[in-house]
Parts: C-alpha cells; sequence; structure tokens
C-alpha cells in the first residue's frame, strides 16, 4: 500500500528517541541525493524506528511512501498504481514522475538488489532494512548498540526514579539495546521491580548480553495470566511478523514452530 499520511505508517517511533540524532542525520543525507541505503542492525538496535523517522518527515513535505514487508516488483508497482491513481503507467514512469520513498522491510538482497540495480535506477529514494549488513547497489550504514550515556539517559527518561548509578549499571549489563533498556526502564516505572532487583537478577545468569536480555524479558511475563503468556509484547520497535516472532519466542522460551499462527497483539501494560 502506498502511505499519505504518517498516521498509516507501520512504524511508530518511540519516545523518547535518544543516541541517534547523528546516525539518523547521515542517513537523511545519504539518501538526499535518491539514493539506496541499506540499513543493518540487530533487532532493538532501531533501524525500522530511524526508517519511520525519514518516512514520517518524507510525508509532512508531500511525498508518499511505499512500505513493502514482502512481495516483489510487480507486487509494488500495482501499489503504486494504484496510490497512484495511474493503471496504466510502468515502475520506471512512476518512480521518475513521484519520487516516492520506498522501504523494503525485510525484503531478501536477492529480490531487492536488481530492484535497486535495474528498475529503481536512482529514480528515487530507498532504505532496505535488514539484520545483517550485505554486499549491494546501496550505501551501508550499520545501528550500533547506544553508547553508556545514551543507554543512562534513556533509562532514566522511561524511568524518572532510577538514580544516576542505577541506570548506569544497567545500561552496562543491557549492552546498549534500545529494546532491553526501554523493557527494563518500564518494569521500574510500573512498579514491578527495583533497580537493585533487576540489578541481581542480571548478575546471576550468563554474561551473555542476548541471555541476559531474555532472562530480564521472562521475569517480566511471569507475573501475567496464563491466558496472556501467549501474546507477544509489541515493543513499538519491532513491527513486521518475523521480528515479532522471533522476540516472543525469546520472551516464552519457546520454539518458533510452538507459536502460534494467528496475529500477535500487544499485551504490557506497564509499557
Amino acid at each position: 500500500m502506498l502511505i499519505h499520511a504518517p498516521a498509516y505508517l507501520p512504524v511508530l517511533p518511540p519516545e523518547p528517541f535518544l543516541g541517534r540524532g547523528a546516525l539518523l542525520e547521515q542517513l537523511n543525507q545519504t539518501l538526499a541525493p535518491e539514493r539506496a541505503v541499506q540499513l543493518s542492525g540487530a533487532t532493538g538496535h532501531g533501524s525500522h524506528a530511524l526508517a519511520a523517522i525519514i518516512a514520517q518527515r518524507y510525508l509532512t513535505i508531500g511525498g508518499k511512501v511505499l512500505w513493502a514487508t514482502e512481495g516483489t516488483p510487480d507486487d509494488w508497482l500495482v501499489a503504486l498504481r494504484a496510490g497512484y491513481q495511474a493503471p496504466e503507467s510502468d515502475l520506471a514512469t512512476l518512480l521518475a514522475q513521484h519520487a516516492p520513498l520506498i522501504v523494503l522491510d525485510g525484503i531478501p538482497a536477492a529480490v531487492a538488489a536488481p530492484f535497486v540495480s535495474v528498475q529503481l535506477a536512482g529514480r528515487a529514494p530507498l532504505i532496505h532494512l535488514t539484520p545483517q549488513r550485505e554486499a549491494g547497489p546501496w550505501a551501508n550504514l550499520t545501528v550500533p548498540p547506544l553508547d553508556q550515556a545514551a543507554s543512562t539517559a534513556l533509562l532514566q527518561a522511561v524511568a524518572p526514579s532510577i538514580t544516576t548509578e542505577e541506570a548506569t549499571a544497567l545500561a552496562e549489563k543491557l549492552g546498549g539495546n534500545p529494546i532491553w533498556l526501554r523493557f527494563a526502564g518500564a518494569q521500574i516505572a510500573s512498579g514491578a521491580t527495583s533497580a537493585g532487583q533487576l540489578l541481581a537478577l542480571l548478575a546471576a545468569v550468563s554474561a551473555s548480553t542476548e541471555h541476559l536480555a531474555k532472562r530480564l524479558a521472562t521475569e517480566a511475563f511471569r507475573p501475567l495470566e496464563r491466558r496472556e503468556q501467549g501474546l507477544l509484547t509489541v515493543f513499538r520497535a519491532s513491527f513486521t511478523r518475523r521480528p515479532r516472532l522471533r522476540l516472543s519466542a525469546a520472551l516464552l522460551g519457546q520454539s518458533l514452530g510452538s507459536l502460534p499462527n494467528e496475529p500477535l497483539h500487544c499485551v504490557a501494560p506497564w509499557w
């Protein structure tokens, strides 16, 4: 679907969005000459949020956004024709005339690369979102973990009662991943736990950041009613079905194959 207004984006950037100002401007400047950019980063680091902010800016100046999580160039052509009410136009003409921002969200590089090289061909800006950096006809930007200062500031913004010392210690444990920082801050802000209790919990498990994050999430889900435990917490940073399922599996300690196929919804009152 061709998006005409920010309210219809599949992504709502989390607030506050800290520590990404320089990277956001770098992304914006790289896209300015209608180039393609591959934006990669681990789940939760904020690549989707960065793309959403760029899309919001694009829409507010009168542009349109095609945000594709599946399909092929033929499918995207159908969406563009419908959105621009031009049923007979070819893809090259639509791109050249309207220059929509195109976001390919999780589209395999084998599909995205020839589209960028042959059909896009510099006619419109494009962001390719992918977990891992891949070679192709695009500029590459990687979203790193938040630095210590930004991680501490984020925790204190989400949980104002936390001290700087507590926030610094938690930030170090959680490896600069914004999702897990927000998760921890939300638990503290809700009164479900304290910074000291979380630090004690995290100190008792493996030093692996991934294991710490999974333990943190699992403990947060433990008090929920049984009927709620099969649902997914949506953090405003995970929008496509694939990361939601991966995250749900991590939270519930289950394999992907054991999860339900129906859509998953937010169940976190403390978020």
